[in-house]
């Protein structure tokens, strides 16, 4: 507590040095016993006039030279004991009012809790299987082709049948000859076909193919009499 007390007695009173160090040493006693839980600073000012046993006094509270409320008057017709009484129940009264009331600090700024980071995977690519072919694969796609394009010649040679040929003799007269197709379109359509299913087989069988360590080779097989067949032959 950093309260000073001071002690002012009018000189005209009988005995007025001895009453001045009575009450300061009296009311610094009655500070000192104060209960308090607060920091209190300033200065507590007794002024004692009026005559001996009719006393006037003012008790103020002053902090930074100014008072702080209204000063504590009252009118004492009583013996010096009585007086020292009366300080000491006041002095309580008016110290409450030097009590230091902390102003209130801002409030500090709410801390921001951000959510939580959330782990995003990046789109997978979508790897599509790659074909792989081999060679069984790949000569399988290769004799589908070239049997579809034999298939597609022979038909139109099988619709036709025949084809007219002129022969010119001389400079006015043409002779005509008549050249079968059909023959030629029976064999290309059986040959194409042929191909397109030994392509279509090894394209089919192109991964067991590949992985058996005993292979096994499917190729077509094309007659003298124009029929088509599929040999096999197998690594033992």
């Amino acid at each position: 507590m950093d309260v000073t007390l001071v002690v002012n007695v009018a000189p005209e009173i009988v005995g007025a040095e001895e009453l001045q160090q009575w009450i300061t040493s009296d009311g610094r006693e009655a500070l000192a016993q104060t209960p308090i839980e607060a920091p209190h600073q300033g200065e507590l000012r007794l002024t004692i006039g009026g005559a001996l046993y009719d006393y006037e006094v003012t008790l103020t509270a002053l902090r930074d030279d100014g008072p702080v409320g209204e000063a504590q008057r009252w009118e004492c017709e009583c013996s010096n004991g009585e007086l020292l009484q009366r300080v000491r129940v006041e002095i309580p009264k008016v110290l409450g009012r030097l009590e230091v009331i902390p102003e209130p600090s801002p409030p500090e700024p709410a801390e921001q809790t951000l959510p939580p980071p959330v782990a995003v995977e990046a789109p997978r690519k979508s790897r599509g299987r790659k074909l792989n072919l081999g060679p069984a694969g790949t000569a399988g796609a290769i004799l589908m082709g070239v049997g579809a394009v034999g298939i597609a010649a022979g038909i139109p040679l099988i619709v036709l049948k025949e084809s007219p040929r002129s022969i010119p003799t001389d400079h006015l007269r043409f002779d005509y000859r008549v050249t079968p197709l059909r023959p030629g379109g029976i064999v290309a359509v059986c040959v194409g076909g042929g191909l397109l299913v030994t392509g279509a087989v090894l394209f089919a069988l192109r991964e067991r193919i590949g992985r058996q360590r005993e292979s096994a080779m499917v190729l077509p097989s094309v007659g003298r009499n124009g029929r088509v067949g599929v040999s096999v032959s197998r690594r033992f």
